[in-house]
């Protein structure tokens, strides 16, 4: 007399599923550069800088702590071939948008880091 088959072949019942899990944050960042980018107190160039300082708070070898960026303007600038004031001004406008927030990190012998 045979076994009944249910599906998997080895008898047993299928008790549970493996799906991959949605990361709360990374579905956030999504949502925040939707909403960047159809905010019009933007320029493009804003844009694409929040796009950069969101990619890398998902990214491990950027960010200190999972969303915590830390760079300075003229690395931020020479992503975008810009002066540190064009970055000055489009990290000040896009925190006044409300899609980041601003702080300063202190570094010997440097001027402090925008984190």
């Amino acid at each position: 007399m045979s076994e009944p088959t249910n599906g998997n072949g080895n008898g047993h019942a299928k008790i549970f599923n493996l799906q991959p899990t949605t990361d709360p944050d990374v579905i956030a960042v999504l949502e925040a550069r939707r909403d960047a980018r159809s905010d019009s107190r933007l320029s493009r160039s804003m844009k694409a800088c929040f796009d950069e300082i969101a990619d890398r708070a998902l990214n491990p070898q950027f960010y200190e702590a999972k969303g915590i960026v830390v760079i300075s303007d003229p690395a931020l600038g020479n992503v975008f071939g810009v002066s540190r004031r064009s970055i000055w001004t489009w990290k000040h406008t896009i925190a006044a948008c409300g899609y980041v927030w601003l702080s300063k990190q202190g570094k010997t012998n440097m001027w402090p880091l925008t984190k």
